[in-house]
């Protein structure tokens, strides 16, 4: 079994970082695997570190070409199944079997919650005869790409995973939320992730404003880059919350600062499942997130974690302010949300990718989840 992974993302977000947990969980079952990326985008960069073969490409290209020359890679090596890790991705794919006639089966890994465009290029680009299977990364995707499908068996959900070891080591800190100001006070609620519109870190901004009229002490970190940072520290500034909504940029050692908060604050509008929020469970942070997308299916309202409704920052803050004041619900959220997050580990999330590869190879003798 020979695969193909392709990825046309510059930057390192969510889908980026299950990438790679997956080809180092692929590597440890001894599949052979390639990676098709963008030259001098941060897969590529992971690539050279880890001696992960690869074919590098300029994004400034035709798609027709990078179509063109994902086929001939996969010629040139016997790959047996194409995934591609993003939408771009998708469409090289599907070009290279229409119009290169690239005989390689497809699997998708669909990881939006968007609601599915109905027009006539979605629909052939999802239903596509050269596709064996979409790996939805929850079930409210699946169900979201089953409104353009013709055939819903080629469906599946296969969630997300996370490294529970990296999360679980001792380590001295090398990186300490202190040293972005002065006298910092506890506690710290905070979010990681990209700072993209779907995010709403305007909504994380007003629930701190709700926060601290509230009378509340702490300090709020927002942990990440991305093209909305200039008009939330903005927006943060017109609030008079400069010295205590603090943005940190982007962090490569999430675990170090992810342990360092004493409330995940979750606050997308919409999310295919949220593999951050995977992160402060196996961190023992306890989570306030938005009852949306795939969210939901991590979160298990006053169980796991506490589910608040998109861009109600008031009730944002009181659930923060619940979870600080009541150390019982605070210990019972941390104990359940580390047991549920067993369930999305990285291992089980490769080993079903692994049965999906066989299925759509037409192997008869998929590898068996233990």
């Amino acid at each position: 079994m020979r695969i193909l992974h392709v990825s046309t993302a510059l930057s390192w977000r969510g889908g980026e970082q299950q990438l790679t947990y997956l080809i180092e969980s692929l590597k440890s079952m001894d599949i052979d695997q390639m990676v098709f990326c963008p030259h001098g985008s941060a897969i590529e960069q992971y690539c050279k570190d880890f001696n992960i073969a690869h074919y590098s490409f300029y994004r400034s290209n035709l798609k027709l070409i990078l179509a063109h020359s994902m086929m001939s890679a996969c010629h040139a090596n016997g790959i047996n199944v194409i995934h591609t890790h993003d939408s771009h991705s998708h469409t090289l794919a599907v070009l290279a079997s229409t119009v290169y006639g690239c005989s390689v089966p497809i699997v998708v890994s669909k990881r939006t919650a968007f609601p599915m465009k109905a027009g006539f290029f979605s629909r052939h680009k999802y239903n596509h005869p050269s596709i064996a299977r979409i790996l939805c990364v929850s079930d409210r995707v699946q169900n979201e790409v089953a409104k353009v499908m013709y055939k819903n068996e080629k469906l599946t959900t296969v969630y997300s995973g996370v490294e529970l070891r990296r999360f679980m080591q001792k380590e001295k800190p090398t990186l300490s939320l202190e040293s972005f100001g002065d006298n910092l006070a506890r506690p710290f609620i905070g979010n990681v992730s990209a700072l993209s519109n779907e995010k709403d870190f305007f909504t994380f901004v007003d629930t701190a404003e709700a926060y601290y009229k509230k009378g509340r002490v702490g300090t709020f970190f927002v942990v990440g880059e991305g093209v909305f940072r200039m008009k939330l520290e903005r927006y943060n500034q017109q609030k008079g919350l400069t010295k205590k909504v603090i943005f940190t940029g982007f962090q490569k050692n999430v675990p170090m600062v992810m342990k360092q908060l004493d409330c995940f604050l979750f606050t997308s509008k919409l999310e295919g499942l949220g593999t951050s929020i995977l992160d402060a469970m196996a961190s023992k942070v306890p989570v306030v997130a938005t009852k949306t997308g795939g969210i939901p299916e991590l979160v298990l309202d006053r169980q796991t974690g506490l589910l608040v409704s998109v861009k109600d920052f008031e009730a944002m803050a009181d659930s923060i302010i619940r979870i600080l004041d009541d150390e019982k619900l605070r210990a019972h959220l941390i104990e359940e949300a580390f047991r549920h997050v067993r369930k999305f580990t990285k291992e089980k999330m490769a080993v079903q990718t692994v049965n999906e590869y066989y299925q759509a190879a037409y192997v008869l003798q998929p590898v068996l989840v233990h």
